[in-house]
This record gives structure tokens, C-alpha cells and sequence, in this order.
């Protein structure tokens, strides 16, 4: 009988022309989701057009915050859905961040894939204007906020004529078909990053996947994998069954995050999945303030010195209507255009950070501000001066400079006892600067409140968990090898049986789930049927983990028992988070 099914099976995957397929292959050790921290973005964005779909058809733009509140309270599974595509697009945002940040540490951004770097900058930057645009489509309170902010940023950075026809485009001036115009520009967005994505996918298909630094010891050359290399792993089915497994887990996580974030309720409005609609308790906590991901732009609105000076005004009358270009300038065009230039500032003869040092400090100096800035704009709502941004922003610098020397120091295998000193004196001052400026301007115009204090000690927590992932990523490569990878492996002849057990439970819990969403009712219980999705998900990612090990266990070492079922361990998770719940 197996005997049949192995001839049907064949037969099949040879009529499909699945055997045929044209994407590239990848090494066996090069299928772990450190490599595939672009798939996390993919799966995020393929649920995002998933649900949006869905949402679309019961979007009404005349009145979308009333509409979404009845829909909330009285359609089925809707507040699973709205939720899930929240989550959805802070998880695509998160997921490229790690994607890019991972690419630079590997070197994956240098000749031949400049172009492949840009567009993916382009891509991230263009997520961020589609998730703005849809946030304000919901019409509720926050969104409301977000657009008056944007119609005021766009109106004092373009001058009063023509700022206010870029405002009428993207917001339109009638409230009647305001949102209308808002949710077009949404899926205008959503579809050329879509295409973005694409011509991402196709430029990676192109070149081929980067090389591991554990191989090419990193080295610029060779700037691809060797495709005739004995160790390569199909398309299919090895690629395809790992992407559904990173698709499902990703799904799967999505609803257990929604869920557990409405379990938990208010805890800033950054954090909340739900609408903020007037008239709540929850509306009168939120204060105006768009999405957490353009929080950032919304800091540097607030730091004064950046506007165009009003004495340079009265010289220059033209230039009274751009007070807020300066700002307009430093986010949105700034940001994308740094991570544009890293692959050209990175000149270094090997594909190392710390061979790169000045693209390495650019790119962790600007991760660093971006999350400060987002910080800082969340716990603090006033215009800042100079002294006070200066405290701030000096933090990062002071553990950035002198923590590269002394990786790049430790790394060419020097003495490093006086820059280990250097940087630990430093570390020190970055550390009291904030609260020494806090208690010295105490009482002064310009004084330094907590929350800026705050904001520059989180510069040095960020700035010293960026030096912790350069250098893992540099001692990493040089202390492992292949040779360590096999030898911590077992060698197994067949699929364990704690492996077919695990795939047993899990497909119990499908069955189980599926049966409990059918019998609930999620307008009751919104939350649990939130996390019983989410469960579903996981298990169906757990089962296709378990088929991937099937698939590839004569080719990846089983590496015992305990590493085997780690990826598991997010089922288990799921699982307690709804009993949790349902508790």
C-alpha cells in the first residue's frame, strides 16, 4: 500500500510540474528562520490582504467609526478579523526591521544586491504610509487625531496653497467622502507594495540567497551559493512546506497577540487593538497622537529649533508658509534616504560589520533614534529646545563610538584592555547625563523633564542591545563551524517516535479547536474565539514543522530531543494562553 501512495505521489508531483518548478534551491542548513526572516513579512502581509478583503466588504466610508462599532457588537468573528489585521501590520513592520537588520550584520547588502536593498527600503517605507492610511480609515478617535495631524503637517510644511491641495488629496476637504478617499489611497498603497514585494522576490530570485559568513569566512566573493553544491534542498518540497510553516505560525501568533492584548485592556494607546470611539472610557485616556510606527515623525514635530527660524522668514517672505518643511525633510526623507546610502558608505574589503564601521554605526545610530523618538513622543506631549533634544540624543553616541572600537578591537584580536575602559567610563557618563541634566535645569525654561530623561537612558539600553547583536553576530561566526553543528546532532534512521506523538496531539488540537469555534459564540466570547483561532493556526504550523522534519530528516541531523520540539513550544504556548483565556 505505501508502495502505491509513493507512485501517486510521484505521479502527481511530476503532472503538477512541481519537480520543475523555477525558483531557486537553498542548502538544507539554510532553511532556519534566521534565513527567512523575510517569509515573517510575507506571511504578515498576505494575512493583511486576506482580511482586508474581508473587511473591505462591509467598509462603509460615510460613517466607518459608527459602522465598526455596530459590526463589533453584532457580526461574528468581525472583532477577530478587525484585530488580527492590526496586529498583522505591526508584525510586517517588526518583521522588517529584523529582515533588514539581520541582511546588514550578514553583509547581504553589498555588490551585486544594492538595488535589492533599496527596494527593500522603499518597501518598509511605503508599509508605513499604507498602515497610516489604513489606521485612518477606521475613523475612530485616534483616527481622527492621526488626520488632523497629518492635514497640519502637510499644510505647514508645503506652504498654504500648496499644501493645501496635497492635504485635499490624501484626505480630501468634504467630510462626506473624506474616507472614501482615504481608504482608495489605502489599497493604492497596499497594491504598490505588493508590487514592491515582488520586484523584491524576483531580484532575491536573481541573485540567490547570501552565502553564510560561517563559509565565506566574510569574504566579499563568492556572492552567491554554488547551486551545484550535494547539499542543496528542493523547492519543493522542502522551501514551500517551511514557508507554509512560518505562514501558519505567523498567522497563529497574530490572533494569540490580539487576544492576549484585549485580555489585558488599557495599558497606553499604542498598545490597545481595538478602536478608541468617542463616547468610551477608554476614548477619554488617549490623547492625540498618531499610530506608534510615525510616533517618531510626531516627536520631531515637536522639537521647535527645527522649524524654519521666523527671523529667516521675515528675510525671506516666501518661505513663511514652510515653517514645518525642516521637519517634513528630517522624517520622511531622511530616514528612507540613510538606509538608502549604507551599501554605498560600506567600503570595507569584507562583508563584516566592524569592517564597515561607519555604515555600522550610521544604521545603529538611526535604529536607536527611530525608537527613542518613538519612546519619547509615547510618554511625553510638549515642545522641546535644543539643551533638552541634546540630552537625548547624545546618550547613544557616547556607547555607540566607543563600543564599536572595542568590538572591532576584540575582533582583530588586540588588546583591549584601555578601550574596554573607555567604553565602560562612558557607558557611565551616557548612563548619568540624562538625571544630571534633569536636576541642573531643574526650574529653567528649558528644563529637562523625566520623561526625557528617560527617553536618553533608553539610549543607552538601545544602543548597548545593538553592540550585543554585532557582536554575537561577529563571535558567532567565528567560534562555530559545521563539524560542532553535526557533531551536537544524533543519528537517526527513522522518524522518532516523540515526533509522530507531538504530530498526534496536534492534530487532536485542530480537531478540538474547530470544534469548540463551532460551538461558541464569538459575539459573547470575542476574546476566547480570538485565542481558539489562534490555537488553530499553531497547531497546523506545529504539524507542518513535524512533516518539514519528516521531509528533511535524512538530510538535517536530528539534533535531539529538547531542540527538536523547542519550535513546538509555541503550540504549548497558544495552548495556555487559551485556558488562560477561557479560564
Amino acid at each position: 500500500m505505501s508502495l502505491q501512495i509513493r507512485r501517486l505521489y510521484e505521479w502527481l508531483i511530476d503532472r503538477l510540474g512541481l519537480n520543475r518548478l523555477p525558483f531557486r534551491s537553498v542548502p538544507y542548513s539554510y532553511v532556519t528562520l534566521e534565513f527567512w526572516l523575510g517569509a515573517i513579512v510575507a506571511a504578515s502581509f498576505i494575512w493583511l490582504g486576506i482580511s482586508g478583503l474581508l473587511l473591505l466588504l462591509y467598509y462603509d466610508y460615510v460613517n466607518p467609526a459608527e459602522t465598526n462599532r455596530r459590526l463589533l457588537e453584532s457580526k461574528p468573528f468581525f472583532k477577530p478579523l478587525l484585530t488580527s489585521h492590526l496586529i498583522a501590520a505591526n508584525i510586517m513592520i517588526l518583521g522588517a526591521v529584523a529582515h533588514m537588520l539581520r541582511n546588514f550584520l550578514v553583509g547581504a547588502y553589498k555588490r551585486p544586491r544594492e538595488i535589492l536593498w533599496i527596494i527593500g527600503v522603499l518597501a518598509g517605507f511605503m508599509a508605513l504610509q499604507t498602515a497610516f492610511f489604513g489606521y485612518s480609515a477606521i475613523g475612530d478617535k485616534i483616527a481622527v487625531e492621526a488626520i488632523n495631524i497629518g492635514i497640519g503637517f502637510v499644510s505647514s510644511s508645503f506652504g498654504e496653497y500648496t499644501g493645501k491641495i496635497l492635504a485635499s488629496i490624501a484626505f480630501d476637504v468634504s467630510e462626506s467622502t473624506r474616507y472614501l478617499r482615504i481608504i482608495a489611497l489605502h489599497i493604492i498603497f497596499a497594491f504598490t507594495l505588493g508590487l514592491l514585494f515582488i520586484l523584491h522576490f524576483l531580484l532575491f530570485e536573481a541573485h540567490g540567497i547570501h552565502p553564510s559568513p560561517k563559509e565565506t569566512k566574510w569574504r566579499n566573493e563568492p556572492t552567491t551559493v554554488d547551486e551545484k553544491r550535494s547539499d542543496m534542498a528542493p523547492w519543493f518540497p522542502v522551501n514551500l512546506t517551511y514557508i507554509l510553516v512560518i505562514t501558519f505560525g505567523v498567522w497563529g501568533m497574530i490572533f494569540i497577540l490580539s487576544a492576549i492584548l484585549q485580555s489585558i485592556g488599557w495599558i497606553h494607546q499604542l498598545l490597545y487593538p481595538l478602536p478608541i470611539f468617542e463616547g468610551t472610557d477608554v476614548a477619554e485616556k488617549a490623547r492625540p497622537m498618531p499610530p506608534w510606527f510615525l510616533v517618531y515623525a510626531f516627536k520631531l514635530f515637536q522639537l521647535s529649533f527645527l522649524y524654519t527660524p521666523a527671523s529667516l522668514q521675515e528675510i525671506i517672505p516666501a518661505l513663511e508658509g514652510f515653517r514645518a518643511l525642516p521637519v517634513f525633510i528630517a522624517s520622511f526623507i531622511v530616514p528612507p534616504l540613510i538606509l538608502t546610502v549604507i551599501p554605498f558608505i560600506a567600503r570595507g574589503r569584507t562583508t563584516h560589520p566592524l569592517d564597515n564601521m561607519l555604515a555600522t554605526f550610521i544604521l545603529g545610530l538611526f535604529l536607536t533614534y527611530m525608537v527613542q523618538l518613538t519612546v519619547w513622543g509615547a510618554i511625553t506631549l510638549s515642545f522641546h529646545s535644543v539643551l533638552t533634544a541634546l540630552t537625548v540624543f547624545i546618550t547613544p553616541i557616547l556607547v555607540l563610538i566607543p563600543g564599536l572600537r572595542l568590538l572591532r578591537v576584540a575582533w582583530l584580536d588586540m588588546n583591549i584592555k584601555s578601550d574596554a575602559i573607555i567604553f565602560t567610563a562612558s557607558t557611565i557618563v551616557a548612563i548619568i547625563l540624562p538625571f544630571a541634566a534633569l536636576i541642573a535645569t531643574e526650574g529653567y525654561r528649558t528644563e529637562v523633564g523625566i520623561g526625557d530623561a528617560i527617553s536618553g537612558l533608553l539610549g543607552v539600553v538601545i544602543a548597548g542591545l545593538y553592540l550585543g547583536i554585532v557582536a554575537f553576530y561577529t563571535f558567532r561566526f567565528e567560534s562555530s563551524s559545521e563539524q560542532e553543528y553535526i557533531s551536537g546532532s544524533v543519528e537517526v534512521k527513522s522518524v522518532p517516535g516523540i515526533l509522530i506523538a507531538v504530530a498526534i496531539s496536534e492534530l487532536f488540537l485542530i480537531v478540538f479547536t474547530g470544534i469548540l469555534l463551532a460551538l461558541i459564540d464569538p459575539l459573547v466570547e470575542p476574546i476566547l474565539a480570538t485565542s481558539l483561532i489562534g490555537l488553530l493556526l499553531l497547531s497546523i504550523y506545529g504539524l507542518s514543522y513535524t512533516l518539514y522534519r519528516v521531509i528533511t530528516i535524512d538530510h538535517k541531523p536530528y539534533k535531539g530531543h529538547g531542540e527538536e520540539l523547542l519550535p513546538h513550544s509555541l503550540v504549548l504556548a497558544g495552548l495556555v494562553v487559551t485556558i488562560l483565556i477561557a479560564l
